[in-house]
């Protein structure tokens, strides 16, 4: 899949002011930004774009869903507005389907949107994914479902596990030491690793972490 990162990033495939034609917005209604929605409904009224498909979701596990309903009614650009979860979620979907993604940051850590340079800030992130560059991205799968920064297993797993959304609204990014300080007794898990298909390790682990 691929994604809009800045104009400036060298890593990232040359590209420049397009048109889009149909751009599917899917959200997290329960995630802030400076603006909200309706600020950015009204940054996507601009030339070059022929039609808006609007989604809102309560929680990221419903974004999936939204995110093929875009791609099957023409998509040609889908903006997901919301945290990691809504970002992996919605990679997940867009997985080989050849529809680029941009991203408005929305929610606690934004990994991958901190990764690609695109700034929590509302105006800057809607110009960089429609002037910025189209840069693929290579991701991983686990347990059938791809994400684009990392998976975890064992206390790395638990500790984003048990920081959800609530606690995540109450303490922000505290959510993960509080959460990181309540297993960090758990005990060891049996795991085996291969990677590009070689074994490479089997045994008792606290935590797997695999970044890209």
């Amino acid at each position: 899949m691929a994604t809009s990162t800045r104009p400036d990033d060298p890593s990232a495939s040359d590209g420049d002011a397009r048109r889009i034609g149909t751009v599917a917005v899917v959200a997290h209604r329960k995630k802030t930004l400076d603006g909200g929605l309706d600020e950015l409904r009204a940054r996507l009224a601009i030339p070059g774009v022929d039609e808006l498909l609007w989604f809102e979701v309560k929680k990221s596990k419903k974004a999936p869903k939204r995110v093929r309903e875009a791609v099957e009614a023409g998509a040609d650009l889908v903006v997901v507005w919301g945290g990691d979860g809504m970002v992996q979620r919605s990679c997940d979907a867009l997985a080989g389907s050849g529809v680029p993604m941009a991203i408005i940051p929305a929610g606690t850590a934004n990994l991958l949107a901190h990764n690609l340079g695109i700034p929590e800030d509302l105006a800057a992130a809607v110009e960089i994914a429609f002037t910025g560059r189209r840069r693929p991205l290579d991701l991983g799968k686990i347990n059938g479902e791809h994400f684009a920064v990392m998976a975890g297993a064992g206390f790395d797993a638990a500790m984003i596990r048990d920081a959800d959304s609530g606690l995540k609204d109450r303490i922000g990014r505290a959510a993960y030491v509080w959460t990181g300080a309540r297993n960090i007794r758990r005990t060891a898990v049996r795991a085996r690793i291969k990677v590009d298909g070689d074994e490479f390790f089997e045994g008792d682990v606290s935590c797997v972490r695999r970044a890209r």
